[in-house]
């Protein structure tokens, strides 16, 4: 396959949620046999099905699929592990004469898969660091940050306190700036091509709110009995869109309606978010989908 009289050793399509990632990925690797890389980060949990519009299994045995239904809702899961997981399953693909095809929106996922990722080394030293910042007004953590990785924190919007946070967490932990982490981070050495796919947000709306319609009329409810009866609902994994709603909805916190709305509004945000991660990354290929 050659895009731009360039011939990849890996595609990776991303883009904002209900876009349809998945069916472009699904014909290319029709087209082009190619095997398919989950690259969305709820998709790997086996039972959360619905929720994270996991392509149905008639759509995996046509075409095979990787990182999905793979750990159970009690294992974790993090950017350095998948991208450990999908750079080996790329290089056999690749080794089977095969193309890879990653698929997904979570974009610190893909950009640890391209650009490399650090771990914490000690895991009891960043609980620690955690339980440390927990608390703290964000406005005394970006002064700290901006003293101790005033690199970091020049790339950090003030107000984002998920990052400070993060970014004081691994100082605490690994007694390095994040910065300097970062900077040392392996990039992947093979060629790829980066397709994003977009819709105007109106017509993504649309299709949220149709996804949201036909997910409880195909038994979401149900889905989420069954997980609940099995595993504890305060696990990371049921932190995927939908899945606590619905939780609420069974416990009757919310009505249907209330959850419906809830549920797509969420979704709306979260596609926001992920237009403006993927618009920062200039190698992107934008294809409009919109009327399609």
């Amino acid at each position: 396959m050659k895009w731009k009289g360039v011939e990849p050793a890996i595609l990776v399509i991303c883009g904002p949620t209900a876009t349809g990632k998945s069916q472009l990925g699904l014909e290319l690797a029709r087209r082009t046999g190619g095997e398919i890389i989950s690259a969305d980060a709820f998709q790997f949990y086996r039972g959360l099905d619905l929720g994270t519009a996991k392509p149905p299994p008639a759509e995996r045995g046509l075409i095979p699929h990787h990182l999905v239904d793979c750990l159970d809702p009690e294992q974790p899961a993090n950017a350095h592990w998948f991208s450990l997981q999908a750079r080996k399953l790329a290089r056999e693909i690749i080794s089977r004469g095969h193309l890879p095809i990653l698929v997904g929106g979570s974009g610190l996922y893909l950009k640890a898969f391209l650009d490399g990722f650090f771990e914490l080394k000690d895991p009891a030293a960043a609980a620690a660091a955690r339980k440390d910042l927990s608390g703290r007004p964000t406005v005394e953590l970006y002064r700290e940050l901006s003293r101790v990785d005033p690199v970091a924190a020049a790339r950090i919007q003030p107000n984002d306190a998920y990052r400070i946070r993060r970014a004081l967490e691994v100082f605490q932990a690994a007694g390095r700036p994040i910065s300097r982490l970062q900077s040392e981070r392996i990039p992947l050495d093979l060629p790829f091509i980066q397709i994003g796919v977009w819709r105007t947000r109106e017509e993504i709306y649309r299709r949220i709110e149709k996804r949201v319609d036909e997910i409880f009329a195909a038994g979401f409810l149900e889905e989420v009995a069954a997980l609940r009866r099995r595993y504890d609902f305060s696990q990371p994994a049921f932190e995927a869109i939908g899945y606590r709603e619905a939780a609420a909805v069974l416990d009757g916190e919310l009505n249907l309606e209330q959850a419906r709305r809830l549920i797509a509004q969420k979704t709306r945000n979260y596609a926001k978010r992920q237009l403006t991660w993927f618009r920062k990354d200039r190698r992107i290929l934008w294809l409009d989908f919109s009327g399609r």
